[in-house]
């Protein structure tokens, strides 16, 4: 499954036993789902086929400078913030 079906799949929700409100899962939990299915890798090349989409756009004409250097730079702290979930991941699976 790629990033964007991932996106599209619908979650079941888990409910809480003593209330039955749903339940959030963990940062942990969410971090392992992610990445059983994803790799940092995979999710920075889905968010450059993105960026340069967005660039190679006709809407992009009529962008200023500022608002093009602007989505260079949530392109690079995307891409930052995945590796660095990753990290974080890769860490959790260490500690028991």
């Amino acid at each position: 499954m790629n990033f964007s079906e991932m996106l599209l799949t619908e979650k079941e929700i888990c409910t809480c036993q003593a209330c039955g409100k749903p339940k959030e899962p963990s940062i942990k939990e969410l971090l392992k789902e992610f990445f059983q299915q994803q790799s940092a890798k995979s999710v920075q090349e889905e968010l450059w086929r993105c960026f340069i989409a967005a660039l190679g756009s006709s809407d992009m004409d009529n962008w200023t400078a500022f608002e093009r250097s602007s989505l260079a730079f949530l392109y690079e702290k995307l891409t930052e913030f995945i590796i660095q979930l990753e990290i974080i991941h890769l860490k959790t699976l260490d500690v028991k």
